[in-house]
């Protein structure tokens, strides 16, 4: 991963976090994206602390400039993108589906779904133009496959997800490109409800 550049979104948070300070210590320039400022530059301010180097990106998922521009500053400051980490996400409202709002459906699809997208269309984009592959990881979760009341919304997003990372590996396929597609699922201890 030596001079290899990645993007990894959410990176204030502890997954994020802590797979940015992952790839920084392999020897990789890291763009700390996140849309809490403070907790970004934590992150980027621990890298550097180990002698990595990062830099913070201000970028709220659901805004596709600001997936475009995240893309951009990795290119400006590291000369390339190499792989991604797609990590920005919220957590289920943990409401059963008759009392979850529009308003909170619409706000886990636009950060949980529509982010993920926003992101790898351009993640995708730029690694085809320099032609020389790379990585992009996308936070599934367990709930991308699985069904828990109470989280209608992030289950619902999580499987969209999964389909996103699977159509984007058929095209990956059908143009013969050098660019490999994951989604972590990452296990999660829910707890369950008596009603």
């Amino acid at each position: 991963m030596e001079q290899r550049s990645y993007i990894v979104t959410g990176a204030g948070g502890s997954i994020g976090r802590a797979a940015a300070l992952i790839l920084a210590r392999r020897g990789a320039n890291v763009v700390v994206a996140d849309i809490v400022e403070a907790a970004a530059e934590e992150t980027v301010r621990l890298i550097r602390a180990e002698g990595g180097n990062a830099v913070y990106s201000h970028c709220d998922v659901s805004i596709e400039d600001n997936a475009w521009s995240t893309v951009e500053l990795a290119i400006t400051e590291f000369g390339r993108l190499d792989g991604a980490f797609n990590n920005a996400g919220l957590p289920p409202v943990n409401v059963p589906l008759h009392q979850l709002t529009s308003a909170d459906f619409q706000r886990s699809l636009d950060i949980n779904v529509l982010g993920v997208f926003h992101c790898m269309k351009h993640q995708i984009a730029a690694m085809l133009k320099a032609g020389s592959g790379g990585s992009i990881v996308n936070t599934a979760s367990v709930g991308g496959t699985v069904a828990i009341p109470a989280h209608g919304e992030y289950i619902a997003a999580k499987h969209a997800v999964i389909g996103l990372t699977r159509i984007a590996a058929v095209v990956r396929q059908m143009t013969k490109n050098n660019f490999k597609l994951r989604c972590l699922a990452e296990r999660q201890r829910h707890k369950r409800s008596s009603r």
